[in-house]
Formats: C-alpha cells, structure tokens, sequence
C-alpha cells in the first residue's frame, strides 16, 4: 500500500518535503508453490517539514564494495593506486544509497534474532530503526512514535541518548514496550490518555452496536428516512430524527447548521419534526449545548430544537449494554507472612462473544480454511488471559502500579493461575488476550468473605466477581430443580 501512503504524506507535509522513497531489502526463504517473486523489501518514505533539517551524513558511510577482489587488496595495502586522496576515500566509506540490502549490514528480522524476538507480529530490526534514527536527529533530540508496537522506536532512541515518546492503543504493546525499556536500563513513565472515545476497540464495532443504546431506536429503513440520518427515536407520537457525526470526525457550527437545515427540511417532506439530536465522539472547543440553541433560534424554522449528546454521555449512561467487564473467581489464603492466590476461572464477555462469532461461522462452514477448528474455552477460562501481574507494594488503588511478580502465557500454553505472595497486601492485574485489565486488591477479595474478618486475614478464602458464565449454569441448574 506503499502508494497510497505517499499520496496521504505529500498532502501532511507537502510534495516539496519528500526527501527519500527508502527499499529496505532482506532474504529469506522461499514459500512452497508461490506463483510470483519472493516478497523481501519494505518500503520507508522520508519527510521533513520545512526546507531545513538534520542529516548525519557522516553516520550513515559503509565500507565500499569493489568490483574484485583484486582491486579490493589494492585498495586495502594502497600500492597500486598512489592517491592518497583515493586511500582518504577508502577509509571514509562511501554514503549509503537509497535501497539498503543486508549485505551492507547486520540488519536481521527481529523474527529470525532470538535475542530480540518478543514475539510481537509488527515488530522491526532494532538497528534498522536506529540508523534511522541516527541519521535524522542528534543527541538529547526527542524522537516520536504513536503507533509504537512492541517498543523498538523507543529503545532504540535509548541506546543512542536521546529523549523519546511513545504511544499505542493497545495495552499489550503498552506492557512490551515497558518490558524492553526496563530491560535496556531506560527511565521512563507510563501515562493513560483518555480522548473522549473511551469504549471501543475499532470505530466499525462502535458504530455498528451505538445505536442500540437508546431508547426508542429506530433504523433508518424502519424510520423511512433518507441517508442523511442514521435513524431515530420514536417515543409516542413524537419523533427525533439522529445524526451520528461519526467516531474520527469533529463536530463544527457547520455541522450544526446542515443538521438544523435537515431537520427543518423533513417538514417539507410532510414529515414534521420538532426537535433532532447530534451524538458526536470530538466537537470543535466553540460548538456546545448554548451554540446549537442559538443556531436554532436563528433559523427560519425557529420551532425546531436540536439536542446535542456526546458518545462520552451516552456510554456512560448505557455503555454497559455493549459487553460487561471481565470477572474472576479468585481465592486468597494468607499464613503468616505469605499468600496462596489462585484463579478458579476467568471470564470475558467480550472474547466469549468472539469465540461464540468463530464456532458458529464454524459450523456453517463460512470460517476460513486456515483458521482453527471450533475454540472449546475450558472451566477456569486461563486460555484467555494473556498476563497476571502483582504489586506487592499495597492493597490500595492509588499510586502508580509497580509489577513485582508477573506470569505471561507462552505459546500454545496458558498462565499457571496459582500463585505465592509474601507481602502483607497486593493488587492483582488480570490481563485478558483482548487487552483488557482486571484489577483486583487483596482487601477487595478478602471482603467477599463475609464470615469471620478475623479468620479471613489469616487463613481464609475469598471469590472476586464471580463469573457470569458460572452464574449462568447455577441459575439454570435452578430452573431444571425446579
């Protein structure tokens, strides 16, 4: 998609700003039966944003490759040649091209280098990034990458001192990333940043379940509107027609106004309508409640209100509707200076929902050829946790997390779910294979065990948040007795 990529830069930075269109090439092995070329090149576009920028040329000089090794030997014990300018330019290395093969270095895929392989999917040759990084900028320069993966950007700006900032969505390259940096001795902090969109995974799944959420829904087609509404809300004889700004778009006074002028525009229609209503993710710092009523009253049509409601107001009146958070059993015995923590099972409505999606499609033979055979999630639901961590440091919520005991699931293999703690309290982080995090405390297990406080603290058992699968099969358990 190398194309459309450079289209979309040269209109952020301008055509004028292109320095470098970089091929990257490696080797490999080639696929049995593969009917074109063996796919081994990356491609990397170079910008700058203004007509002045840095380049360490003299960093970025290889060793020249002659045409034979004759002439290599005369070039390497001078004799032959009797320039010593020739030998200065020897010795200087020639400046790399634009298409860096792997003979001119000991770039390797992170996948074929154990010792940097973190097994993460986009995760690219730490000494790749770092001649890039070395060539454009210099010590105690900050370098920057908000779609940081598994953290090679930042370690590599580590290794050659300078400053970095990174960022990803996904909570498993957040703990990668953390990981490796530790790992190189960097000092860094762990910030959360909430945006406004505070749901979901991908902006298709939010949009196509969003709607669901309000009361008195009606589609567009059981509405009878045209494509400018996404539908609306019937509540007795009344009708409000709703546009969806959209998850990555922002909502302006311009919007405002089109929205006012469909709305005013249904009476026309012989459809009449007093009132609509934007749901939007981000707005414009100018645009609020006050602003639309204004626009309003200065419209032809003044009768028509228009009501503005943000996805942030809407998912927190009805977010849980979506999928409820994650549960765990967990157990907690305390002797002595030591606890025996264990997980009875783990459960996620989310991945639930997922498996349930696959062994359906499954069944009816619409899944992919490749993909796996119906997914049987056992009782303890371990399978599904991606990582369980503890702080050791307290049992109370404040503070920043601190991992001093951390079980990540292997390949092919799920986590122990069993574990001793010496620490006179923790939090407990469940992480699930979706990314999501269960944070639990040792009180806040302890006090699910309601008989004897006293007994509890020093050998009880506790259950957090009991699964709702589990409640599930109890309830219909129940209604067979019955």
């Amino acid at each position: 998609i190398g194309h459309y990529v450079k289209i979309l830069m040269d209109e952020v930075f301008g055509e004028e700003n292109f320095q470098n269109e970089i091929v990257w090439c490696y080797t490999g092995p080639t696929s049995p039966g593969l009917r074109r070329f063996n796919r081994k090149h990356d491609v990397i576009f170079w910008y700058t944003k203004s007509d002045s920028w840095t380049f360490n040329e003299s960093a970025m000089r290889v060793p020249h490759k002659d045409p034979n090794q004759k002439l290599r030997k005369a070039f390497d014990s001078g004799k032959g040649i009797g320039d010593e300018e020739v030998k200065k330019l020897r010795e200087r290395g020639k400046l790399l091209e634009d298409y860096w093969p792997d003979i001119w270095s000991d770039i390797t895929l992170a996948v074929r280098s154990p010792k940097e392989r973190v097994n993460y999917a986009t995760q690219k040759p730490q000494k790749l990034v770092e001649r890039i990084i070395e060539a454009s900028s210099n010590k105690g320069d900050i370098v920057a990458d908000f779609f940081c993966g598994s953290g090679t950007t930042a370690r590599a700006a580590h290794n050659l001192s300078r400053r970095f900032i990174v960022g990803d969505i996904g909570v498993n390259a957040i703990q990668s990333t953390r990981d490796g940096l530790r790992k190189a001795g960097a000092s860094f902090d762990i910030l959360r940043i909430r945006d406004g969109v505070r749901l979901f995974r991908n902006p298709a799944q939010t949009e196509a379940r969003l709607f669901s959420l309000i009361p008195g829904w009606q589609s567009r087609k059981e509405s009878g509107l045209g494509e400018f509404w996404d539908g609306g809300i019937a509540e007795g004889d009344s009708f409000t027609p709703v546009k969806f700004v959209g998850i990555q778009e922002l909502l302006t006074r311009q919007v405002v106004d089109v929205v006012l002028e469909a709305a005013a525009e249904m009476g026309d229609e012989g459809r009449d309508a007093n009132s609509a209503m934007i749901v939007y993710a981000h707005k414009a710092e100018d645009v609020d409640q006050a602003c639309a009523d204004s626009a309003a009253a200065r419209h032809k049509r003044s009768d028509v209100r228009l009501r503005l409601m943000s996805l942030d107001e809407l998912l927190a009146e009805r977010g849980g509707v979506f999928y409820p958070e994650d549960s765990a059993d967990v157990s907690a015995e305390k002797s002595g200076g030591k606890w025996r923590v264990r997980i009875r099972g783990f459960y996620s409505p989310y991945l639930q929902a997922k498996v349930d999606a696959h062994n359906k499609a499954r069944r009816a033979g619409k899944a992919a050829e490749k993909a796996p055979e119906l997914i049987r999630v056992s009782e303890r639901g371990l399978e599904l946790v991606e990582c369980v961590q503890f702080d050791f440091g307290g049992c109370g919520d404040g503070g920043p997390w601190r991992s001093d005991l951390e079980d990540r699931a292997a390949a092919s293999e799920a986590v122990r779910g069993e574990y001793e703690v010496k620490a006179k309290g923790f939090r407990m982080k469940i992480r699930s294979i979706a990314g999501d995090e269960l944070v639990l405390s040792s009180d806040e297990i302890m006090a699910d065990f309601s008989s004897g406080v006293s007994a509890a603290a020093r050998s009880g058992s506790a259950r957090k948040r009991k699964p709702a699968k589990q409640k599930a099969r109890k309830a219909r358990k129940a209604g067979k007795k019955g």
